[in-house]
Formats: structure tokens, C-alpha cells, sequence
């Protein structure tokens, strides 16, 4: 006689919260409160077979900024370029926004700054006539300035997606920190491969929490919503990924 999947009392539990909840959820839910390792196939299959139904699941976006920030933006936006309200924001509310951030947020919201970007007509430049030390021009940077941007090689960044970032070289040439640690252990990432964080979070990057998968992987995982916060719960999505590569292949040989 095959084992049950769930008793009465596990069965009972994961219908009582599967309203508006995905597998992934249910799954990590589950797992919690009884010591369990139920995948996320497990927990669909299971649902399927006793026709439990979680709805309409609402995903919800995190806010890039609270109600409290926004108001601040819209305060401070008038006559601002976008990174200097960005400096603003991040220097008052302890945040790490970016240019296009801000002006998206502005975008959403059709604020305007008022600001066109070039010199109305009739305007007067505020350098004009004024001489930079060590040059003859009078309304250039001087030869060799350093723009206030400039990071020095080593330096980090986290970019518009999340990702830490360190300098590798002049002028500007950028890597994720993440590739480099595991490459340093491991070796250059072989064609076709791509490295994951267990745990989902982009700045976690021990080594620990990366795991090189193929991209054939990676879109069974998508498909499958195998992904978890939990470690060893993508680590068991990662297997079975690898279980729908292999069938699939085979499949196709045939």
C-alpha cells in the first residue's frame, strides 16, 4: 500500500491556507509547522488530486518608496535634476535609489521638475566668463578634471536590479561581485551555465548561497516555480529540474 503524502490533521491544514496562496507558499508554510519537505510539485500534485483550489493568487510588487517618501519627492522635485533628488532621498531615508528610479517615480506621477535640460533663450550660463585654474578656456573643465562620479577601481554599487557590482577597471568597466567570488573558487562559468542565490537574495553572496545550473535548468525551475528562500528547498528544485532536463531529452531522442 502506497504511503499517504499527508495524514488528516497535514491535509486538513494545507487546504485551511491555500486560499490565494501559489504552491511555493504553501509548500514553505507547510514544511514549517510539521518538519516537512514537500516540494512544490509534491504540493500541486496533492491539490490537484483532492481538487483544492487557492483562487486568484495577487501578487503584489513591493513598494520602491513609502507614502512618506513619496509626499518628500514631490516636496523636493521643482527645479532638481534627477540625482540630486536622488541624493536627497537616499541622504534623508537611508536608501540606495538610483537616477532612473527617481525618474520613474516622477514619470508615474507626472511630476515635472521643470527642468528641459538644455539653456532656454536669453539664458546666461553661471560659468560664463569665469577662468578654472590651469587652463586658458574660460567655460571648461580644466584637462584631467575628475567628475564627482568617479568611483575607484575596487569600489562596489548595487545596480538597477539588485545585483553588487565591483570596479574592475578604468574607465568604467564593471563586474557582478557574485561572479567573481565563485569564478576566483571555481573557474570561468562555462558556456550555457548561470549562477542562482539559494536563498533569493542578490547581496546574500557566500558562496554557500550561489549554485551553477544550466539555462535549460533555470527555465524548468521558472516553469515549475521551484524557487524558495529556503537553501535547501531550491537546492531540491534544483534536482528536480534536472530530473524534467533528462525526461525531456530523453523524450526528444525517441
Amino acid at each position: 500500500m502506497k504511503k499517504r503524502l499527508l495524514n488528516k490533521e497535514q491535509g486538513k491544514f494545507l487546504k485551511s491556507i491555500s486560499a490565494g496562496k501559489s504552491v511555493t507558499e504553501i509548500a514553505e508554510k507547510i514544511n514549517k509547522k510539521f518538519g516537512l519537505r514537500l516540494t512544490s510539485i509534491q504540493v500541486r500534485n496533492y491539490k490537484a488530486r483532492n481538487k483544492i483550489k487557492s483562487g486568484r493568487i495577487k501578487y503584489q510588487k513591493a513598494k520602491l518608496v513609502t507614502k512618506k517618501e513619496e509626499n518628500y519627492i514631490k516636496k523636493i522635485v521643482a527645479g532638481k535634476s534627477n540625482e540630486e533628488v536622488a541624493k536627497l532621498v537616499n541622504l534623508k531615508f537611508g536608501k540606495d535609489l538610483t537616477t532612473e528610479q527617481i525618474k520613474g517615480i516622477k514619470g508615474r506621477n507626472r511630476w515635472s521638475s521643470g527642468l528641459t535640460g538644455r539653456f532656454e533663450k536669453g539664458s546666461v550660463p553661471a560659468n560664463k566668463g569665469k577662468k578654472f585654474p590651469g587652463t586658458g578656456n574660460r567655460t571648461t573643465f580644466r584637462k584631467g578634471h575628475i567628475s564627482s562620479k568617479h568611483r575607484e577601481v575596487g569600489e562596489e554599487r548595487i545596480n538597477k536590479d539588485g545585483y553588487v557590482e565591483i570596479k574592475i577597471a578604468e574607465p568604467n568597466r564593471w563586474e557582478p561581485k557574485h561572479r567573481i567570488i565563485w569564478e576566483k573558487e571555481n573557474g570561468p562559468i562555462p558556456r550555457g551555465n548561470l549562477l542562482i542565490f539559494l536563498d533569493q537574495n542578490k547581496q546574500n553572496i557566500r558562496l554557500d548561497n550561489l549554485m551553477l545550473i544550466t539555462k535549460e535548468e533555470n527555465a524548468r525551475i521558472n516553469q515549475n516555480h521551484l524557487r524558495a528562500t529556503d537553501k535547501e528547498m531550491t537546492k531540491a528544485g534544483v534536482n528536480i529540474a534536472k530530473i524534467f532536463v533528462a525526461i525531456g531529452r530523453r523524450k526528444n531522442k525517441r
